[in-house]
C-alpha cells in the first residue's frame, strides 16, 4: 500500500512481466545516508506473502549448462518462452544477491524488484559462446541494476555508484572482522582486510 500524496520510487509496471511471481508491497521508504543504515529482515510488510514469493521461486528447477546454451540460442530468436523460463529459473540468484545488499536504504522487496530488472537485462544479452556461466554474467548485472536504485531513488541524498559499491565493500569486511575478533574493528584492520589505504577507510 501506498499512502496518498506520496509518489513511489518504483513502478511495478516497469519491472513486472506476466511470467514473474508476484511481490507483496512494500511500504518502507528510508533515506540513503552517509553510512548504511540497519533495517533488519522483517521490517517490512507482507511476510507471508513474501515467504509464498520464495516457495514459488523455489519450485522452478535450475538450468543445466546444456539447457542455458539451448535456451540462449531460442532468445537470440525471440523465444518469449525460452525467455521467462531462463528469468524464472534464476529468479533465486536475484534474492540471495539482494540481500546483500540490505541496510543500504532500501527494503529488500525493492532490492529483489530492481535485482529482477538487472536480470532480465542480463537473460536477454547472454551469450554461451563467450564461455561464462549465465548465474556469473546475470549476477555482474543484478549488482548493477540494485547499486543504481540505491545511488538514485533515495529521498535525500543521491550517492554515485561507486560510493555505493565502496560502502558495501566496507560494510562486508567490517562485519567480517567483526565477526572473527569479536569485537569492533579499527579502520587501520579495515583498510589491511580490504588492501586499501587507511586513508581511503576513513573517507
Amino acid at each position: 500500500m501506498v499512502r496518498r500524496g506520496r509518489k513511489r520510487l518504483i513502478k511495478p509496471a516497469r519491472v513486472k512481466a506476466a511470467f514473474l511471481p508476484e511481490l507483496p508491497p512494500s511500504r518502507a521508504r528510508v533515506a540513503i545516508e552517509p553510512e548504511p543504515v540497519e533495517t533488519g529482515r522483517g521490517s517490512y510488510d507482507g511476510d507471508t506473502a513474501f515467504h509464498l514469493y520464495l516457495r514459488e521461486i523455489g519450485q522452478t528447477p535450475l538450468l543445466t549448462p546444456t539447457q542455458e546454451i539451448e535456451l540462449a540460442r531460442r532468445i537470440k530468436r525471440g523465444d518469449k518462452k525460452a525467455r521467462a523460463q531462463m528469468i524464472k529459473a534464476n529468479l533465486r540468484l536475484v534474492v540471495k544477491i539482494a540481500r546483500d545488499y540490505e541496510g543500504y536504504g532500501l527494503p529488500l522487496l525493492d532490492l529483489i524488484n530492481e535485482g529482477n530488472i538487472g536480470l532480465m537485462k542480463g537473460v536477454e544479452r547472454f551469450d554461451p559462446k563467450k564461455g561464462a556461466k549465465l548465474s556469473t554474467y546475470a549476477a555482474w548485472w543484478i549488482k548493477q541494476s540494485i547499486k543504481r536504485a540505491l545511488a538514485n531513488q533515495s529521498k535525500t541524498i543521491r550517492l554515485p555508484v561507486h560510493v555505493v559499491d565502496k560502502l558495501f565493500h566496507l560494510r562486508r569486511a567490517a562485519a567480517k572482522l567483526e565477526e572473527v575478533l569479536g569485537r569492533e574493528p579499527t579502520d587501520e584492520e579495515i583498510a589491511g582486510e580490504l588492501g586499501f589505504p587507511v586513508a581511503r577507510v576513513k573517507q
